[in-house]
């Protein structure tokens, strides 16, 4: 949870056809959803009372104001050779995120930038098929899915897969995921260099640019990538 993209935050309560449903739901500045938690059929309603009465906004509110975030500007060019040095002599996953800083660079770019050795353009709904095998071969992944101020990351095996039109869901009974295919413009395959060796993910992106999931396989720090996680993504 980044906490500092976190504006404006509220409780609901709202009639459907099965029943009253309450919930804590949060925005960022720009008025997009960052997290929304609702109470399910065995949640303790009093608990859910206590805490609407102890947070609720004693003084008369502002007026709420809807304000974009103020458009980040990056480099439209770097140095080539000195970028894909410091991509090869990358310790760790998370360096990638101190790279693009260190040269202001988007991550799409970065990626188109990189050459095929570290990263290519697959098909925009290969996702279908990395969780299909996943699911087939029991095969643990990891799916990251984010906002500006919340990033949830799911660990471990996938199970029901089900493409309801452009929707393609997991409906396990510990995780689901609804994923809209109509925003998916770009798929990519990526590979970044760690200590434990080569860490290959899958990375969706939408028309704007700007990351909807990535997806690696499940693996321990210190370990190396699973096999059977590299040729899938290397089928691609």
């Amino acid at each position: 949870m980044f906490l500092g993209k976190w504006k404006y935050g509220f409780a609901v309560t709202t009639e459907t056809a099965r029943g009253t449903m309450r919930s804590f739901q949060f925005f960022d500045q720009a008025g997009d959803a960052i997290l929304k938690i609702y109470l399910q059929e065995k949640s303790n309603q009093d608990a859910y009372d206590n805490m609407v009465d102890s947070y609720r906004q004693k003084k008369k509110s502002d007026p709420i104001q809807v304000l974009p975030f103020e458009p980040q500007t990056y480099a439209s060019a770097v140095d080539r050779e000195a970028f894909a040095k410091d991509w090869e002599n990358m310790k760790d996953t998370h360096d990638f995120f101190g790279m693009l800083r260190k040269y202001n660079v988007h991550r799409l770019d970065a990626i188109k930038w990189i050459g095929e050795k570290w990263a290519y353009p697959v098909d925009r709904l290969s996702s279908r098929k990395i969780l299909e095998v996943a699911s087939d071969e029991k095969m643990p992944i990891m799916i990251f899915a984010g906002n500006k101020g919340n990033i949830q990351i799911h660990q471990g095996k996938v199970r029901t897969i089900r493409q309801l039109g452009d929707w393609l869901n997991v409906m396990d009974p510990d995780f689901n995921m609804h994923m809209d295919e109509t925003c998916i413009a770009e798929a990519w395959v990526v590979h970044k260099n760690t200590d434990d060796g080569l860490v290959s993910s899958l990375e969706l992106f939408g028309k704007d640019g700007e990351m909807i999931a990535q997806l690696f396989g499940l693996r321990k720090p210190g370990l190396p990538q699973n096999e059977r996680w590299k040729n899938l993504i290397d089928s691609l």
